[in-house]
């Protein structure tokens, strides 16, 4: 599974086999972006992609950790609603159930009241009205 979602605070998130990579560099001739691991103090597993069409040209070295699939399903989830709520002005409640519907079972409800304040956060600073 690969897919892109932006972190708190904005940055690209990479998402690979169950794991999250942040950006770090791009080689000298712009052809390579280079990722690391999120859990940088503990993991040393970085990935190597294009730099247009993120295809994993190299991976380098195993993960200490487990994989982190409940979170991966919270950040895409937080991440759809960002992005929905500054494209359109449908109530609160309404967006809410929309990007919550597809989450699984693994996803517990305590992470579900972080989800919904990190949204409310996301529309904050937007400048967009809060609706409920």
């Amino acid at each position: 599974m690969e897919s892109q979602v932006k972190s708190t605070r904005g940055r690209e998130i990479f998402v690979y086999n169950g794991f999250m990579y942040v950006y770090d560099n791009v080689n000298f001739n712009n052809t390579i972006r280079f990722w690391r691991c999120r859990n940088r103090n503990v993991c040393k597993a970085r990935i190597h992609t294009g730099v247009n069409d993120y295809t994993v040209i190299k991976t380098i070295n195993e993960h200490c950790h487990d994989s982190e699939a409940s979170k991966i399903e919270a950040d895409v989830a937080v991440t759809n609603l960002k992005r929905r709520a500054t494209e359109c002005m449908e109530p609160t409640s309404t967006l809410i159930n929309m990007c919550i519907a597809p989450l699984s079972e693994a996803y517990d409800l305590t992470s579900l009241y972080d989800l919904m304040s990190k949204w409310e956060y996301a529309i904050r600073q937007s400048g967009l009205l809060l609706i409920v």
